[in-house]
C-alpha cells in the first residue's frame, strides 16, 4: 500500500479500466486446439467405411468420420462406401473410393 505523508493511499479503479497486470492467461484465438481435438481420426493410406451425407458445390460426396469431414469424388447422396483417405489437413481429408 503507498503512503503520502504517513496517511494510506487508496487506489480507486475507473469503470472499465484495464488491469496492467492479468490474473490469467488467455489461450490465443487462433490456438491449433480449437475443437479440443488432439490428433485427427483417420490417417492417409488407411481404409474406412462411410455414407455419404452431403453433396459439397463441387460435386463431391461430403462423409464424415468421428465428426471429421471426409471429400469423396464420383459419390452419390445416400451411397455405402469403403474409401481410403488420399489427402489430410488439419479440418477435412480427401479420399478416393474403393468400392
Amino acid at each position: 500500500m503507498e503512503h503520502v505523508n504517513n496517511t494510506p493511499l487508496t487506489i480507486v479503479k475507473r469503470i472499465g479500466e484495464k488491469c496492467p497486470i492479468s490474473p490469467r492467461k488467455r489461450t490465443p484465438r487462433n490456438a491449433k486446439n480449437k475443437r479440443g481435438r488432439s490428433e485427427c481420426p483417420v490417417n492417409i493410406g488407411e481404409i474406412y467405411e462411410v455414407d455419404i451425407s452431403e453433396m459439397s458445390p463441387r460435386g463431391e460426396g461430403i462423409a464424415r468420420f468421428h465428426g471429421f469431414t471426409i471429400f469423396i469424388p464420383n459419390a452419390k447422396l445416400g451411397e455405402h462406401l469403403t474409401v481410403r483417405i488420399t489427402n489430410l489437413d488439419s479440418v477435412s481429408a480427401d479420399a478416393e473410393k474403393i468400392t
